[in-house]
């Protein structure tokens, strides 16, 4: 039985694919909803295709109304986001649902379900629907500590299912109009690859948000959405099915979802997807303003001088203590540490002072083993060829070593 106090509005902003939108609006249609009575509104941006406008006047939402909203100017991806997102001051809550995506039939209940435990956090910025599997910084697959609840926390914005409460948004519009220059400032902390996103990604302010005011996303384990990137998009050229993840199908009966107290934060990330929370400190020992994690080695030098402590890929020297780097979720290996006897050893993960840091730019000398060890599938394709013939050739060259 659900809390009558969220009954969030779905709201699509669509804009050129209609074969997209026409897959979604039928997964939408064939999912579970409590009650009746719902509120779709199809948001078209201006200049939307014909085919667009036909695929929304021929639909018939089977849960409650439609409503389409038309808008004369194109607005641009940015705009209409937050457009879609200001309706939350009319219905105190909204999916926002872009038009490459595919729902879960249990995507509403999950909804609800998060909206019930963070709706009233001070500390949760918003809440997404679809599951990470990819690290888009690092280039390589993501997967967080696995734990018995259904969700935990990213300081990471997501853009593929994303459900915000009036207040959520309200809070990120009161800190947008604050913007200063000293804020900006702070982008240089962002991973590289979001530094580089246009101007027209909402996401990238929306992340300095979540860096500046410490707020978190919280995420599911299992996903509730999906991209069909190989709709392709303004932003998402040439992707083919990279985000495409599995999203949940089936459910017990009367079944609901467990989310972890934000307080501790048990299992946590930060912007460039490297594990942030207390889990950490148990593993390593480390208090959290003494230590920062760079397992991926995509972490510029601005963030590790903060820290008096670094367990990074990165190329370094005096190195405190060694991890080995075979297990699963990457964080996992900080349970193994090594003293680094075993010369035969491959030692990519090493606790450091900052200072002791040798490869300070971009080119990460550890990516070729990481991309094997955890099981980067790159077939037919040059970086994969000269990836793995690299690691065969060291791996080599330390036997004949000695």
């Amino acid at each position: 039985m659900h809390n009558e106090l969220y009954k969030p509005a779905i709201v699509i902003p669509a804009y050129q694919r209609a074969v997209a939108l026409s897959e979604l609006l039928h997964s939408i249609n064939e999912a579970n909803y409590p009650g009746s009575a719902h509120t779709l509104i199809l948001s078209l941006d201006g200049g939307s295709g014909a085919d667009v406008m036909q695929t929304v006047e021929d639909f018939n939402f089977h849960h409650g109304n439609k409503i389409v909203v038309r808008h004369d100017r194109n607005l641009g991806l940015k705009d209409h986001i937050y457009e879609c997102c200001g309706y939350s001051k009319k219905y105190g809550s909204v999916i926002v649902l872009e038009d490459d995506l595919y729902v879960s039939p249990h995507y509403y209940s999950y909804s609800l379900e998060s909206l019930e435990a963070y709706g009233k956090s001070e500390r949760v910025a918003g809440i997404s629907l679809y599951a990470q599997h990819f690290n888009e910084t690092a280039q390589l697959p993501f997967e967080p500590m696995p734990s018995t609840w259904d969700a935990y926390f990213m300081r990471l914005a997501s853009s593929w299912g994303q459900v915000f409460t009036h207040r959520q948004w309200q809070l990120f519009l009161e800190w947008k109009n604050l913007l200063t220059d000293d804020r900006t400032l702070a982008l240089n902390k962002l991973p590289e690859n979001i530094r580089k996103w246009p101007s027209s990604s909402w996401k990238k302010e929306f992340n300095l948000y979540l860096n500046q005011t410490e707020r978190w996303i919280s995420y599911p384990y299992k996903s509730f959405t999906t991209n069909r990137s190989h709709h392709q998009g303004r932003h998402m050229m040439g992707l083919e099915s990279l985000f495409e993840v599995p999203v949940v199908q089936t459910s017990k009966k009367n079944h609901h979802f467990s989310f972890p107290p934000v307080k501790s934060a048990e299992i946590a990330y930060d912007t460039f997807m490297e594990a942030c929370g207390q889990v950490v400190q148990r593993m390593t020992g480390f208090e959290s303003e003494n230590l920062e994690l760079d397992l991926y080695g995509t972490k510029p030098m601005s963030v590790l001088r903060e820290k008096k402590f670094v367990i990074t890929s990165k190329k370094s020297g005096n190195p405190i203590k060694y991890y080995q780097h075979y297990r699963k979720p990457l964080e996992a290996n900080l349970n193994h540490p090594s003293d680094g006897s075993n010369k035969k050893e491959i030692r990519i993960l090493r606790l450091v002072k900052p200072k002791d840091i040798k490869s300070r730019k971009a080119v990460r000398w550890a990516y070729n083993i990481l991309s094997v060890s955890m099981g980067q599938n790159r077939l037919l394709t040059h970086r994969f060829t000269f990836s793995h013939l690299f690691y065969f050739l060291w791996k080599k060259w330390r036997v004949l070593k000695g």
